[in-house]
């Protein structure tokens, strides 16, 4: 007895795939169909709950294209900063987390033992005044350092203040090794 192969016209069709059968059903083109199964797979299940609850990204393609491209750690940080307002939606939010540093930059910090430490913009300059002030100071120390005894405690310590803005240093930083 022969065996019987399929895929031959006049035999019944193969079944479609659920894409096509999804999109028949629904009117949507078979892309459309991927598209949203992909944003479901790529998103966090937790992290769909907590969407399904904010219509503003559920009902947005863009939104949740943005979180499926993050990871579930990321996705669940970008909502929590859309949820407390701190974040308009999640593009904003994905432009508000920083950027983690790249492997060359992890590994040359592993390897020199020193921690990466990421300084804030400097605030605004001292007022120039404290700077002609320790410009005088520096000039006294150079003839006599036991002069600085003379100044009062309060004005030594702002000029300590200016002269570390102006280098950009904080208290942190004269406290590491």
């Amino acid at each position: 007895m022969a065996q019987k192969r399929s895929g031959y016209a006049g035999e019944n069709p193969a079944p479609a795939s659920f894409t096509e059968d999804a999109a028949a059903k629904t009117g949507l083109s078979q892309r459309t169909v991927q598209q949203s199964i992909r944003r479901t797979t790529r998103i966090d299940e937790k992290v769909r709950d907590k969407v399904r609850a904010m219509p503003e990204i559920a009902n947005s393609r863009v939104e949740l294209d943005a979180l499926g491209d993050l990871d579930p750690q990321r996705q669940r940080h970008a909502i929590g900063l859309v949820e407390s307002g701190k974040a308009r939606d999640v593009r904003d939010a994905k432009r508000q987390m920083t950027k983690p540093l790249s492997k060359e930059a992890q590994i040359r910090a592993l390897r020199e033992g020193a921690p990466v430490i990421v300084r804030p913009v400097a605030a605004d300059p001292p007022a120039t005044d404290d700077v002609n002030a320790l410009q005088a100071l520096l000039l006294t120390l150079r003839g006599d350092p036991r002069r600085v005894t003379g100044i009062p405690l309060d004005k030594r310590v702002t000029m300590a203040r200016t002269c570390l803005a102006w280098l950009n240093i904080k208290l942190d930083d004269l406290r590491a090794p």
